[in-house]
């Protein structure tokens, strides 16, 4: 049954940036204040601001302010950059950490910060300063547009701060430091003033119906199938494979590579996710992937295995195509914006899948097939980000061989999926990635330095804190290690548990990720993610 109310937004102790100890949290995880005189923390809100055209109102209410603290953020959720998450080192308190790209804002007492910059700007009017303790600030926020206003005490006229790239969805966060203490209000208890007409608040019940209720409509994925030996084995698919559809296998019990099967290249075709080799016909046979079946072949004779399906749709695509060995545009029908790209050249030896990620743009490329970080060139993607219609291909052979047959699976960044990246701390405490909803597979690729793929997944291991992981970049069995690589996965995403090693929780590095088969966090009439 639907709750009526449904649930208001609150911070979440789960995402608080790493000066944990000069914090505190109260008063139903709505107030938030730091207790050092010289550090800075920050705290993140339990639901995201979805991208619609639509504000949302908020009340911050000061205690004990000063000139700079506390302090109010709205941030790009996918693209957490900055040194502790939610801030910048130093003394700057913009969200983002980098001048590159505006991704967020802050709102200090009696200045602001925007679109990635450390520089200072005053309110137009010192009536929208805020240095008095009991000071009311009211935020408006429209994460369709991006554009955000601010009050305080009511005096009348918002003015408009900034205006955000709106490709959200975007998270809220607090912070404080010099013993500074502010309440956020996101409609829990009483507004001091309250919203302008139209206004949302940020609880489920307000929240879009999401477009995927349930994740297996676009997304399966089984571990534990045992195949016997000499014959083959049949998988019985929670929907009926009516367009394309791409499987990836893995046998997980002992070493064995990712096999990648599809319906747009014929049952007997495969490839290797981990391996640079050409596609290949000898052995397959007896595989299928039709109607609600896949038929693991007697190639896999034995061993235990674990199964991801993508069906082809409003989220995912499959494209085969003859490379030209010019930059090109190829279009794709999902109609949402890319968040992930792999293409794969079908016939010449040596040329490994390539990976395009959404957060790092047409600028650079991954190479799935081994642990090498992050390359920056243009030969990819032509230095041309994918949009919501097309991803470009450059003049490398891998994606684009003169005469070759390429094939190219993309995964859109909404829906099921979800992709960004975060900067790691090396802390058990490490950061919380919110995604909006419960994943059934995570995996995490460092983009500096040459760090091995992870992947944990809700059908490995079911409970939190989960640590049993394979590396798609690698032929190795299940690694079960208490002491590296811990997550949990949330009712609204997943985090970082591991204080010992560098490829998923680096210290300032930053880290991609890859968020599969999202279950929505929503109001209670429809399915809800769950807590673990």
């Amino acid at each position: 049954m639907a709750n009526e109310y449904g649930n208001y937004a609150t911070l979440n102790p789960l995402n608080q940036s790493k000066n944990t100890a000069a914090a505190t949290i109260s008063n139903g995880n709505l107030k938030f204040g730091s207790t050092s005189t010289s550090t800075i923390d920050s705290i993140g809100s339990t639901l995201l601001i979805p991208t619609e055209d639509q504000f949302y109102y908020f009340e911050l209410t000061y205690h004990n302010p000063d000139t700079n603290y506390p302090y109010f953020m709205v941030h790009n959720a996918t693209n957490l950059r900055s040194t502790d998450n939610w801030r910048a080192g130093g003394a700057s308190y913009n969200p983002q950490g980098n001048a590159t790209t505006g991704e967020g804002v802050t709102l200090a007492t009696n200045h602001y910060y925007v679109d990635g910059s450390d520089t200072k700007v005053s309110y137009s009017s010192s009536a929208y300063n805020s240095t008095t303790n009991g000071d009311v600030r009211q935020i408006r926020f429209n994460g369709g547009t991006g554009e955000i206003q601010t009050d305080v005490n009511n005096s009348g006229t918002y003015i408009t701060i900034d205006t955000l790239p709106a490709f959200g969805p975007f998270i809220v966060a607090l912070g404080s430091g010099n013993t500074n203490e502010g309440t956020i209000n996101f409609g829990a208890t009483a507004f001091a003033y309250g919203p302008e007409s139209g206004d949302k608040l940020l609880a489920t019940q307000n929240l879009p119906e999401p477009a995927v209720i349930n994740y297996e409509d676009e997304y399966y994925i089984q571990a534990g199938i045992s195949h016997s030996n000499g014959s083959t084995t049949a998988v019985t698919l929670p929907k009926t494979v009516s367009g394309g559809a791409m499987a990836r296998i893995k046998r997980t019990d002992s070493a064995g590579d990712w096999y990648v099967v599809d319906t747009v290249r014929g049952a007997n075709k495969f490839f290797l996710w981990n391996d640079g080799a050409v596609e290949d016909t000898s052995t397959w046979s007896d595989q299928n992937l039709t109607g609600t079946t896949l038929t693991l072949p007697s190639a896999l004779a034995t061993g235990t295995y674990l199964i991801e399906v993508f069906f082809e749709g409003s989220y995912f695509d499959i494209d085969l195509n003859v490379g030209t060995g010019s930059a090109k545009a190829v279009a794709h029908s999902m109609g949402n914006d890319v968040g992930f790209g792999y293409w794969k050249n079908r016939e010449t030896a040596g040329n490994g899948g390539i990976a395009y990620h959404a957060s790092l743009g047409g600028t650079k490329w991954m190479f799935p097939p081994d642990n090498r970080a992050v390359t920056t060139s243009d030969v990819m993607f032509n230095n041309v980000d994918a949009t919501s219609s097309a991803a470009t291909v450059g003049t490398a052979s891998n994606v684009n061989e003169n005469t070759k047959n390429i094939v190219r699976y993309l995964w859109a960044n909404s829906g099921p999926y979800a992709f960004g990246r975060y900067t790691g701390n090396l802390n058990a405490n490490g950061p919380m990635i919110n995604v909006g909803g419960f994943p059934q597979t995570v995996f995490i690729k460092r983009n500096e330095n040459s760090w091995d793929w992870a992947l944990e997944s809700e059908a490995l291991q079911a409970n939190n804190v989960k640590y049993d992981f394979l590396r798609p970049n690698q032929t190795t069995a299940v690694t079960s290690s208490s002491t590296t690589n811990e997550m949990d996965f949330l009712s609204n995403g997943f985090k970082i548990r591991d204080g010992n090693n560098n490829s998923m929780n680096g210290s300032g590095i930053e880290h991609l990720y890859f968020a599969f088969g999202i279950q929505p966090l929503t109001d209670g009439a429809v399915n809800q993610g769950r807590a673990k």
